[in-house]
């Protein structure tokens, strides 16, 4: 203490009086800064409280490693509680000093004085001078102020390191993948085989993801923890077939005739009389087609029509059935005499296995593919939903060729298969009966077979006729048979509209036109997914002339437009995978407890340090004690008359002694003036003497 500072000044100065009482300048600034303290706490809450709502302190992440998953929560944790420990360490000091001060200029008991000052030390403490409170009252309430203040301080001290956390959360992370592709676009895809790929159409179901229905998509690969949907591409096959057109009022047998080339596989090849070559424009009037199909009196076979080339146009597939075909409306195709002739099913079984087919119905059909994308699970591979479904309605209509009708690789596929499907496992040869039409009744179609590309597996020959005798044999005989196989697309068809199985007397054109799709959609998948080279080679069981060599190839030769010959081409695909992370979290409870108990140390702290009423305070004070320990008081009361009659120092004597009315800012001030005043008589006294 400065005691020479305080001699030189004056006793009862203006500067010790009026505004300048209780020190308040100093004062004030330190409560301001208090309150500004416990205030920023309340904003940090707030904050902690909002961030933790909207989760945007999950953004902060780390990877997952041991060393993060060891280290990163302890760090966390400390770095929060050290925080929050220096926070409450000066909000602690701030508000004590500040309330110890205001208590010394406010007239009460010593007691009062004494019970405040103890409840500062710790919780403990309070709540001990709280309970003496109950045995004699003299300060209640602010020793219940201290105790609640300290009380919300043990509180932060709980909440504080609970807020914040680093946990394990499952990320997901965008990647890109490869597609495997459903169908090629390249213009110079090879010309395609179907001789391995159609043989296992009953094995459809059992390969795999990227076939839904008549839709093809891009299969994704397996990715470990992906999560979600992911856009593919796909093509989607739909077919329209129409009644067949014909100038003719009456289609007989005799009315066509066999067509054979050299360079032409074992089928038949059959139109009007008068169409000098089934190689012509099928825009003409008469539409020549290629029948390649088994015959069993429950089936529905496919042809196909020709104008050119195979896979040099777009041509339709045929269908001819011997089945009455409904529309969606129920009714069959219209009566003969209109702009087409409709074919009434006619069907004689002769004796042994002989099946004779007296009339056919006619179908052309119209392939259509559209490339598309679709939503399919990166968890099955599959599509989201059931995005196929068949043709709602479909009625008779007369077949026209499609106006601009683009010829892409994919359509070239599909619609040349019939032409080229192999025998099927599933049948065994037929003997059929082939004649003129003798009926009078509804027109007739003429009886056409197809060889089926039947391999001899036992040396079996076709024994009844060559095929040069048996295309005179049409027109002179009545009767002539023949054994063929069924093929393997014209058996994937009728199983999947369930003909046979289901003993069906009718088809409907609807159901025609989805089996037909699916039928095309489940080749081009396959197709795309087998090794068609060492053994699964057609060389030694069809001998193909060379202008059929491209058949002897895979379905699809994977190529590049520009470079040829390259790898296997592939899609690109966004799919999300989840991976295991680390990330912040904030914790709601602890965060609302913590940012109540700010509150309420806010509260109590402008309760304890506010400015003291005049009329109760020290007068002219201006000596700044701010704490309460063995010195300051033996030296604040020097020797108190009344502590000294106390027999036994006891804490329940002295507190009871101490019920008297004390000041000890005005003590103090009495006492420093009074020692300047001596020390200042004693210098003169030594100035006098010298």
């Amino acid at each position: 203490m400065d005691y020479a500072a305080l001699k030189r000044r004056p006793s009862g100065s203006q500067e010790d009086r009026g505004d300048s009482w209780f020190s308040w300048s100093s004062y004030r600034a330190q409560a301001v800064l208090c309150v500004a303290t416990h205030a920023l706490l309340i904003l940090a809450h707030i904050a902690l409280l909002v961030v933790c709502e909207g989760k945007y302190e999950h953004r902060v992440t780390f990877a997952l490693t041991p060393r993060s998953v060891k280290w990163y929560p302890l760090i966390a944790t400390t770095t929060v509680q050290v925080i929050g420990t220096i926070t409450l360490s000066v909000l602690v000091a701030g508000t004590q000093s500040l309330a110890f001060r205001r208590n010394l200029y406010v007239r009460q008991t010593l007691t009062a004085l004494h019970d405040r000052s103890y409840a500062w030390m710790s919780q403990g403490a309070a709540l001990k001078t709280l309970w003496q409170q109950l045995k004699l009252q003299a300060a209640a309430v602010g020793v219940a102020y201290i105790a609640a203040y300290l009380f919300g301080v043990w509180v932060l001290h709980i909440t504080i390191p609970g807020v914040v956390d680093v946990v394990p959360y499952n990320a997901t992370v965008s990647t890109v993948q490869r597609t495997t592709l459903a169908n090629l676009t390249t213009q110079n895809a090879s010309f395609a085989s179907t001789y391995d790929v159609l043989s296992v159409y009953d094995q459809m179901a059992l390969l795999g993801p990227g076939l839904q229905e008549n839709i093809v998509y891009d299969v994704i690969p397996q990715v470990p923890s992906a999560v979600g949907n992911t856009t593919v591409n796909a093509s989607v096959y739909t077919v329209e077939c129409a009644a067949y057109p014909t100038p003719i009022p009456t289609l007989t047998a005799s009315s066509f005739y066999y067509f054979m080339r050299d360079y032409s596989l074992d089928s038949v090849f059959m139109g009007p009389a008068d169409v000098i070559s089934p190689f012509q424009d099928l825009n003409a009037t008469n539409i020549p087609f290629i029948a390649t199909f088994p015959f069993n009196s429950t089936m529905i076979y496919t042809a196909q029509a020709t104008g050119c080339e195979p896979g040099d146009c777009s041509v339709p597939i045929v269908l001819l059935s011997p089945l009455p075909i409904l529309d969606s409306s129920g009714s069959e195709a219209p009566l003969p005499g209109g702009a087409w002739v409709p074919i009434q099913p006619v069907i004689t079984v002769d004796t042994g296995d002989l099946e004779m087919m007296t009339a056919l119905q006619l179908l052309a059909c119209n392939v259509n593919i559209s490339n598309v994308h679709i939503n399919v699970s990166v968890d099955t591979r599959l599509p989201i939903g059931n995005i196929s479904q068949p043709q709602e309605g479909a009625l008779w209509s007369k077949w026209t060729l499609p106006d601009n009708a683009t010829l892409t690789d994919q359509l070239r596929f599909a619609q040349n298969q019939p032409l080229f499907s192999p025998p099927s496992s599933h049948g065994s040869a037929t003997s059929v009966a082939i004649g003129n039409s003798t009926l009078s009744g509804p027109a007739a179609a003429p009886v056409v077979f197809d060889q089926g590309w039947y391999a001899p597996q036992t040396g079996m020959i076709w024994a009844d006729v060559p095929g040069a005798d048996l295309a005179n044999s049409i027109l002179q005989f009545p009767l002539k048979t023949m054994k063929i196989m069924p093929t393997a697309f014209d058996m994937f068809l009728n199983e999947d509209l369930g003909l046979v199985a289901q003993n069906r007397t009718s088809v409907g054109l609807a159901d025609i036109n989805h089996s037909l799709a699916k039928t095309l959609a489940a080749l081009a998948w396959y197709a795309n997914r087998v090794d068609y080279s060492g053994s699964h080679s057609t060389a030694g069981i069809i001998n193909m002339p060379s202008i059929y060599s491209a058949y002897d190839t895979p379905p699809l030769i994977m190529a590049d437009a520009n470079i040829g010959s390259g790898p296997l081409p592939y899609g690109e695909a966004q799919i999300t995978i989840q991976v295991q992370r680390l990330q912040l979290n904030f914790s709601f409870v602890p965060i609302v407890v913590g940012l109540v108990a700010s509150v309420g140390l806010l509260i109590l702290a402008l309760l304890m340090i506010r400015r003291p009423a005049r009329e109760r305070a020290a007068v002219d004070s201006y000596v700044e004690i701010d704490s309460g320990g063995l010195l300051q008081y033996t030296w604040l009361l020097g020797n108190e008359p009344h502590l000294a009659q106390v027999s036994s120092p006891e804490l329940a004597n002295l507190r009871a002694a101490g019920m008297f009315d004390v000041n000890i800012g005005d003590r103090v001030r009495r006492r420093v003036d009074s020692r300047a005043a001596s020390t200042a008589s004693k210098e003169e006294g030594y100035a006098y003497g010298s």
